[in-house]
């Protein structure tokens, strides 16, 4: 079951992230959601590996979790904070962009190294845990706060626009709070603080929220400007996924 249920959040992803990046390829904020979609099919197949392989081997597939759940947070902090702006002032860069640059980058480099997660610990149960590290707080930290600045972001976005612009930031504010912080307590928290990785099989659903509201708002509410044809084939594959 898992398999299949990988593999339909995957191709539900990129049914969704596609269209709105070849009909909108000159947005930058388009861009950097199609990149969003796209760590998150990774991350969503990693997780998958984590779970599947030899508890031998299972440290380095926990470990690309953490990095492409990261990488993941962090581009959709980028899309919240650029969304409506136009190309050059996406690029332009500023101290404040440089330092969540470098941050970002320890970060990855974090999660690919024992300062993490020293390694793994089999269970009676034969469930296997991971053995945090020592900048694991510091880890979460910066998890935390990204995702808070992230969601905030969205909820003034959502306070301050009206009319059509303002139904499109309540679905992402919906569909957002409900995905990320479902993956932080379950995944994040349960595993890594409590010893408790039962959650961590269910991690495709926890992004259903997010992909849902976010085709919700392309298809009712013109998010992107996405074409009719586009957006029907998106909700036929929803539709398919559901029924399956």
């Amino acid at each position: 079951m898992l398999f299949p249920l990988t593999i339909s959040i995957i191709v539900l992803n990129l049914s969704l992230g596609l269209p709105i990046l070849l009909q909108s390829r000159r947005d930058a904020a388009a861009r950097v959601f199609f990149a969003i979609i796209f760590v998150f099919s990774l991350l969503t197949y990693v997780n998958y590996r984590s779970l599947t392989v030899a508890p031998v081997e299972s440290l380095f597939w926990i470990r690309l979790v953490m990095f492409f759940a990261a990488t993941h947070v962090f581009f959709f902090f980028v899309f919240v904070h650029y969304f409506e702006r136009k190309e050059a002032q996406f690029t332009r860069f500023s101290k404040r962009t440089v330092g969540s640059l470098v941050s970002f980058f320890l970060i990855l480099f974090l999660t690919l190294s024992p300062f993490l997660f020293k390694g793994v610990s089999i269970s009676e149960t034969g469930r296997t845990d991971v053995v945090p590290g020592v900048f694991l707080p510091l880890f979460a930290l910066w998890l935390v706060s990204v995702l808070f600045l992230s969601i905030q972001k969205v909820w003034r976005m959502y306070k301050s626009a009206d009319g059509n612009a303002r139904a499109q930031w309540q679905f992402l504010l919906i569909g957002t709070a409900t995905s990320y912080i479902a993956l932080f307590i379950f995944n994040f928290v349960f595993s890594s603080f409590l010893n408790n990785s039962y959650f961590v099989q269910f991690t495709p659903l926890f992004s259903l929220p997010v992909v849902i509201a976010v085709g919700y708002a392309v298809v009712r509410h013109s998010l992107f400007n996405i074409k009719i044809l586009a957006t029907q084939a998106f909700m036929a594959i929803l539709l398919i996924v559901f029924l399956s």
